[in-house]
């Protein structure tokens, strides 16, 4: 008996030589997602479960957005997202989700950033404060009280690519590099990060920067990933501050 031929999803080369059209891209279709990019973010989630209710996330190269959905659904009501990409972004129906265009080494992106934390605290100001004089800050230790930083960031952000592999994966690299640099400054003791990253030999740089940084460091690449694609997501858990 003959086998019945596999059914492959439609695809659609761009003028990159992408096939952009392939099954992750009809799956983000059917489920509402504004891109494919939606399910790698959820296969990190089922396999880490970084991701918990109630978080404040920063959510960096946030456009078109399909992130910014999978975040807002599993942080659910009382969490809240900020989203920051160079392009602007349309506006979601959830009201747990900003975004604001800006570049995310800039000063006055930073400062972005931090008015949202001010405008998030103030949100749980009087539960706040007894938590502050109490000097205890840590992750998700209660659902009602915002914190002063972002437990978690998550970063798609990718440079604009040449078709040169090394002169990619270093520009990847470097804005990995900015990405930890945020992290630093922004990202909650105990907090979490997942960044996207061109793999080659600036990789060890990335990940030993990473290593000073947090408790553990793991590499992935979602099966919605390309398979052309050299890129991999470094999740790093447990920030020292």
């Amino acid at each position: 008996m003959k086998k019945k031929p596999k059914i492959i999803a439609p695809r659609v080369a761009n003028k990159a030589g992408y096939q952009v059209q392939d099954v992750w891209f009809h799956k983000a279709k059917a489920a509402g997602y504004r891109a494919r990019s939606a399910f790698k973010l959820i296969q990190i989630q089922e396999e880490t479960g970084i991701i918990k209710p109630d978080m404040v996330v920063l959510d960096l190269g946030c456009a078109p957005g399909s992130w910014l959905q999978v975040l807002s659904k599993t942080v659910g009501p009382e969490g809240r997202v900020l989203g920051i990409d160079l392009q602007n972004v349309d506006k979601f129906p959830q009201k747990n989700i900003k975004t604001f265009v800006g570049d995310m080494t800039s000063s006055d992106s930073h400062q972005e950033m931090k008015n949202f934390l001010r405008e998030v605290q103030m949100e749980g100001k009087e539960i706040e404060k007894t938590k502050e004089e109490a000097g205890v800050w840590w992750v998700n230790d209660n659902p009602k009280i915002r914190t002063r930083y972002f437990h978690l960031i998550t970063s798609d952000v990718a440079p604009k690519t040449t078709g040169r592999n090394d002169d990619d994966q270093y520009n990847s690299a470097m804005l990995c590099l900015e990405v930890l640099k945020i992290a630093e400054e922004l990202l909650a003791p105990g907090g979490n990060l997942v960044m996207k990253i061109f793999v080659g030999r600036d990789l060890s740089q990335v990940l030993q920067k990473a290593k000073t940084m947090f408790n553990k460091i793991q590499t992935i690449k979602p099966d919605a990933c390309r398979d052309r694609s050299f890129e991999e997501y470094v999740v790093c858990r447990g920030f020292r501050g």
